[in-house]
């Protein structure tokens, strides 16, 4: 298991996925933690994407503050995205203009059933959507 992991055992586990674990990092923050390879690759993506995309996109991504060897730290955004006609529409546009940069945004709208993954999904004290989880999204290379 990784050393991360064993240093936050005495903090509240938020979630867990395949990859990695989020906990409580404070009033503000999450930690996400690497499980496993999937999770470290996980880790990578929001960092690049993060850090290289342009800014019309990054307003859309949760705010990353810190990261290292396994771990990221992010901002916590706790208000739950509302699962109305108004905010899937504004949701298929953000998805679209993710699609024109060359990001494919898997996980923030199944395709299969056609609705938004609430679970990767907030709001900001704005009402601007957040994507939490990004780290699966595919960037095309040119």
């Amino acid at each position: 298991m990784n050393k991360h992991v064993l240093k936050m055992k005495d903090r509240k586990v938020i979630g867990e996925g395949r990859g990695r674990i989020v906990f409580h990092h404070g009033k503000r923050h999450v930690m996400k933690i690497a499980k496993n390879g999937y999770g470290v690759r996980s880790n990578r993506t929001e960092i690049y994407l993060y850090n290289h995309c342009p800014a019309s996109i990054r307003k859309y991504l949760g705010r990353i503050f810190e990261y290292g060897q396994g771990w990221v730290v992010m901002k916590k955004y706790t208000r739950k995205f509302p699962d109305s006609k108004k905010y899937r529409k504004k949701l298929y546009r953000i998805k679209r203009k993710f699609k024109k940069y060359g990001i494919l945004p898997f996980e923030i709208y199944s395709a299969r059933y056609k609705t938004p993954n609430l679970s990767n999904l907030r709001l900001n004290r704005k009402g601007r959507i957040k994507v939490i989880d990004f780290g699966n999204f595919h960037i095309q290379r040119h």
